[in-house]
């Protein structure tokens, strides 16, 4: 079986904070993720929904989820944030190959917090 070669994206609303490539990707998880700035405070999970294909080969998902963290000491969240993903067997390990996140276009977004990378908040 010949392996395709690997391509990571992440689309953002503008183009300048689109991510292309896994080098790309790494040089965003230090400056936000493992930055001293960034606390991941808890998450929650709900209607999470799983189904397996017939062959066993494929699974895809969805949920609801919360995410909560600090920046810089202030709150930052995900509310309500839709996730979707698929995952494919390889080698006896699943591992994810498409995972989506989304936010309902009626639900009010809060940008407030500027400062913090990727931050958004739903509000009820």
């Amino acid at each position: 079986m010949k392996t395709k070669p690997f391509f990571f994206f992440v689309f953002h609303p503008d183009a300048g904070s689109t991510i292309v490539g896994l080098d790309a990707l790494r040089r965003m998880v230090e400056q936000v993720f493992m930055s001293e700035a960034f606390k991941a405070v808890a998450f929650t999970v709900r209607d999470l929904g799983i189904n397996i294909s017939n062959s066993g080969d494929v699974a895809w998902y969805s949920a609801i989820l919360d995410d909560h963290g600090e920046w810089q000491g202030q709150p930052s969240s995900w509310i309500n944030t839709r996730r979707t993903g698929i995952l494919e067997k390889r080698v006896g390990n699943r591992v994810i190959v498409q995972m989506h996140f989304s936010f309902a276009v009626d639900a009010a977004v809060d940008d407030k917090a500027e400062d913090s990378p990727g931050d958004l908040e739903q509000k009820p």
